[in-house]
């Protein structure tokens, strides 16, 4: 935390957080996708994130949002814009993003494929691996050129 925190500017924090490291994450991810020119629209409710460890935090909202920002610079259209949030929805912390997506899908056995040269999907493997250990569920879809991953963790599995 205190690597990213160090290469943060302070005087441009624009999301602030209880939690350091969801805010020492979510600001670096703003940082780095201001830089690619994608607009990273952030809403996070106060709600009780601290059931996932941070590891477990860094693993899903790291992967998701480069997932998200890679497949925004890939993408043909113009819309350059990823929307996550996170909330509470009866007595379930709720994790969703969602980016445009016009590429091809690809598939292997209904599992969703890596599109990257070279990866084999490892991150959504982790966060799927996440999502399990706390007795959640993980949604993808593909609606009008919005891809979008929906996370729902129980407070009370």
């Amino acid at each position: 935390m205190n690597d990213i925190m160090s290469h943060i500017d302070k005087d441009n924090i624009r999301f602030y957080s209880d939690n350091k490291i969801l805010e020492a994450l979510i600001n670096d991810k703003l940082d780095q996708a201001k830089r690619d020119g994608i607009e990273l629209s952030v809403k996070c409710d106060d709600t009780n994130i601290e059931i996932l460890s941070d590891y477990d935090l860094v693993t899903i909202l790291s992967n998701l949002i480069d997932n998200s920002i890679d497949a925004v610079n890939t993408n043909i259209s113009e819309e350059r814009q990823i929307i996550l949030r996170i909330k509470e929805v009866k007595n379930n912390l709720v994790i969703k993003i969602k980016n445009a997506f016009n590429n091809e899908i690809r598939y292997n056995k209904e599992e969703l494929m890596s599109t990257k040269e070279g990866h084999s999907g490892l991150g959504i493997k982790s966060v799927k691996s996440v999502v399990s250990k706390y007795q959640g569920e993980i949604r993808m879809d593909i609606t009008d050129n919005m891809f979008s991953v929906l996370i729902i963790i129980p407070f009370h599995p």
